[in-house]
């Protein structure tokens, strides 16, 4: 098991109280329970008899007498000879160091270990652990889609047909493939039996036009993932834009992007200390922000970006529901789809916006590993927005306010009074969090 230790300083209002911790160090261990490290410093105070140590691990202890440190002794002409401690802290325990005041305990430090949620393949490829989806039991074949989702991903489907079939437009579903599957010689664990993206394909192939970008992404897969992140790069994106345009029959008109080779951590890679990189073929896409003509900012899901672009061949709009994955695929759409509108809700359809948008295309991106839960049937972004605003603070909802009022295209009205109304609505007591 991998457990980052992170150490940081609480102290910050009694000048006079000096102290280190030399170890441990921020850094990634390899380790369980049955693991101790050391915590060793020192600790003394300018003014008087220094005060007794506390370690805190959920008992509270006093620590063991002081030892000798004749380092600290020549650095500082008021530390004593008999100013460092040592003592053992068991891995994965959070702690606490501190001292004793009158009124109580002053914190001088903590020690708090993160389960490193990441499995390490072949070659240092990164891949996810420990998700809340159970990734690698999916891959393993020992977690499918349940019944009662299955029948929720069918009235999901049955639901864009409906619509599809009402209001004129063409539809697709776009899978986007865990790294694993596009790794699978790098992946630690057998596939040995149907994974949830297999059981998807098998069962809804016949209900909704389903995009399956696998076979392209391998053919590049160098380019088109990361060792340290779990998804695609933005040279991914573009092969998955470019299929998307395919099949709705329109011209994908390449933005030509100049790209550069950048180190990067990642998702994954960001979780080790110190961080593992890899570097990625990274475009400039700045070109991209003179098509922005709504961005609500909100962090994730909730968000909404609107990209109008009259100089491209293709007449059309697009509307995407999508998660984490869809946002890079929107820059390269820009260029090939007069309109493009986003939002962030994890292949959540809100048919408010489908229907106030009337979009010539409709496009729902998921990644493989959330498969086994189906979308939400009743899913609203104004919901989204007013649980998003009522945590903000006021410095936050000041901010947010000013972004919209940046925004005043005719054809964004729609959304930024649902930004507005949930920023002012969010204002009032008694509103669920």
């Amino acid at each position: 098991m991998k457990t980052t230790i992170r150490v940081t300083k609480l102290l910050s209002s009694d000048s006079s109280i000096k102290f280190s911790i030399d170890s441990p160090k921020e850094s990634t261990v390899a380790g369980d329970h049955r693991h101790f490290i050391k915590l060793k410093g020192w600790f003394f105070s300018e003014v008087g008899e220094a005060p007794d140590l506390v370690l805190d691990t959920g008992p509270r202890v006093n620590l063991p007498a002081l030892i000798e440190r004749p380092d600290v002794a020549l650095a500082y002409d008021k530390a004593p000879a008999c100013c460092g401690f040592e003592t053992l802290l068991e891995l994965g325990v959070n702690a606490k160091l501190g001292y004793m005041r009158d009124n109580g305990v002053e914190w001088l430090a903590s020690v708090v270990f993160e389960r490193v949620s990441v499995l390490i393949g072949h070659d240092d490829y990164l891949f996810l652990d420990h998700d809340s989806n159970r990734s690698v039991s999916q891959f393993r074949g020992d977690l499918l889609i349940d019944k009662q989702n299955l029948t929720l991903w069918r009235e999901y489907f049955a639901k864009i047909a409906e619509e599809e079939q009402n209001h004129k437009f063409k539809s697709a579903f776009l899978m986007a493939p865990g790294k694993e599957y596009i790794f699978p010689e790098h992946y630690p664990v057998i596939r040995s039996g149907t994974t949830p993206a297999d059981q998807f394909i098998s069962h809804f192939s016949e209900d909704i036009s389903i995009i399956n970008p696998t076979t392209q992404l391998i053919t590049e897969r160098n380019f088109t993932y990361s060792k340290v992140d779990t998804h695609w790069t933005h040279y991914g994106a573009r092969v998955a834009a470019r299929l998307v345009c395919q099949h709705f029959n329109q011209t994908f008109v390449n933005p030509d992007f100049n790209y550069k080779y950048t180190r990067t951590s990642g998702d994954l890679g960001s979780k080790f200390s110190p961080p593992r990189t890899e570097v990625v073929p990274l475009p400039d896409y700045s070109s991209v922000n003179q098509y922005r003509i709504f961005d609500n900012k909100v962090l994730n899901r909730g968000r909404v970006h609107i990209y109008q672009n009259n100089d491209t061949i293709n007449k059309a709009t697009c509307l995407i529901f999508g998660d984490s994955f869809s946002t890079p695929l929107i820059i390269y759409l820009v260029f090939s789809f007069a309109r493009v509108v986003h939002v962030f809700s994890g292949a959540d359809i809100d048919w408010s916006i489908v229907h106030n948008e009337q979009p010539d295309f409709l496009l729902a991106e998921m990644t493989t590993r959330f498969f086994i839960k189906s979308p939400s049937a009743k899913f609203s972004l104004k919901t989204e927005l007013l649980r998003k605003c009522s945590g903000y603070s006021d410095s936050q909802r000041r901010s947010a306010i000013t972004n919209l009022e940046r925004f005043n295209d005719p054809s964004v009205q729609f959304y930024r009074s649902m930004a507005a109304d949930a920023l002012n609505i969010a204002d009032q007591p008694g509103l669920p969090s």
